[in-house]
């Protein structure tokens, strides 16, 4: 380790979490693309490991805010967009398991819509991915590009 590494800021916790989260996020959206393309059990089942290990890191990230007294940005803020993935993953989930059990065949539309889901939560990953290298300016194209996204 050099000398320049002792003086390098250490990379702030709640935006490795964040990354970390919206990448399963994007690995379960994936996976229902999937899952809507070709219907299994066990990709649907995969969707369910999936979204209960984002649950554990979302319960993970409130009790390191609830301990930190100085976040990145506001608590609030990290605490809404951890909820909003965490959001995203259990509609998925739970849109499978319904499917699952009522024996619905997906649909073009389904798919789609899946489509511009993951895609989306892609521009939203690098966009996190970009509040953690302090590229400000490129985190908000990724985020506005992900609204337009999202009103497809």
């Amino acid at each position: 380790m050099g000398l320049r590494d002792v003086f390098k800021p250490k990379p702030n916790k709640f935006l490795l979490m964040l990354v970390n989260q919206t990448a399963i996020t994007v690995k379960g959206l994936d996976l229902l693309i999937h899952y809507l393309k070709k219907r299994s059990s066990n990709v649907a089942k995969q969707i369910v490991e999936t979204e209960n290990e984002a649950v554990e890191m979302r319960r993970i990230m409130i009790e390191e805010l609830m301990n930190t007294f100085i976040t990145p940005f506001d608590r609030e803020d990290i605490f809404a967009l951890s909820r909003d993935f965490d959001d995203i993953l259990r509609y998925s989930s739970t849109t499978v398991e319904e499917m699952e059990i009522l024996d619905v065949t997906p649909t073009p539309q389904m798919q789609k819509m899946a489509e511009l889901l993951a895609e989306a939560a892609r521009e939203l990953h690098l966009a996190v991915m970009r509040l953690q290298d302090k590229h400000y300016v490129v985190a908000t194209e990724h985020a506005n590009t992900a609204k337009r996204i999202e009103n497809q």
